[in-house]
């Protein structure tokens, strides 16, 4: 019982109590917040339909803070991701539209979320560009074996792509407080939709190759992966899609 307690805490934190939350274009000192959420199996109506009630009862009682949320492609999870302009937004604490609308998630989701796990990351500028209007991401995470010789390998191959003006660069961002078997970094690949994903990219690899030649990328390529953990095997991918109906922002009305 405490820890179902518990799991529907975060859970009301991770749909509504982070304040001041802004687009990773306005915010100056950009933090990510994820709180992945594990549902039990063909439990989606229920979570939607509580998600749906809960967002109501939020609007209603002028809540200000935005989230958006991603379902997983691959197992029974949504992400709730927020953006918080500096860690000074955790002092502010739940407002009032976040405690009158409580009871909701404890009462609907209370018998279907199975787990609830809330990480941080900080945004990567020098490593990143810029993007709007996308509807499915692809997150490719890594677990380097090696910290210290990580950065400058990837640096190295993000140089060559950025010279080379790739549009899908994508957003990088750093985990905070990561262990050392735990993903340390991840690059956010933006799709507008899925039918983009069927596009022909070149991905950094083809990038490097054609301006580097494919001998200078096959080596920046084994210097990059001889950093990561297991091998050069550290390293993961989480296909998700924009759930809009479980998305808010006051902003949109």
């Amino acid at each position: 019982m405490k820890n179902r307690s518990l799991a529907l805490s975060v859970a009301a934190v991770a749909v509504a109590a982070a304040p001041a939350m802004l687009t990773a274009q306005e915010a100056e000192n950009n933090i990510l917040s994820m709180t992945q959420i594990d549902l039990k199996p063909a439990s989606w109506m229920k979570f939607g339909q509580a998600m749906s009630e809960y967002i109501d009862c939020y609007s209603e009682n002028e809540g200000t803070d935005a989230w958006t949320a991603w379902r997983d492609v691959e197992k029974d999870s949504v992400w709730i991701v927020m953006n918080m302009n500096g860690w000074a937004s955790m002092d502010e604490g739940r407002s009032d539209a976040n405690r009158a609308c409580y009871p909701i998630i404890e009462e609907k989701m209370g018998s279907i979320i199975e787990n609830v796990k809330t990480e941080y990351a900080e945004r990567m500028d020098d490593w990143s560009l810029d993007y709007e209007d996308y509807d499915v991401v692809r997150l490719h995470q890594l677990i380097p074996g090696d910290m210290s010789d990580f950065r400058p390998a990837m640096r190295e191959m993000l140089t060559v792509v950025k010279e080379a003006e790739y549009e899908h660069l994508g957003i990088w961002y750093s985990m905070v407080g990561a262990d050392a078997d735990e993903v340390a970094y991840f690059n956010v690949e933006p799709f507008e939709n899925f039918a983009a994903m069927d596009a022909d990219r070149p991905g950094y690899y083809g990038v490097m190759a054609e301006a580097k030649g494919e001998e200078a990328a096959a080596e920046m390529w084994e210097n990059m992966t001889d950093t990561l953990a297991d091998d050069g095997h550290g390293y993961d991918t989480v296909l998700l899609a924009r759930a809009e109906d479980w998305s808010h922002d006051p902003e949109e009305g």
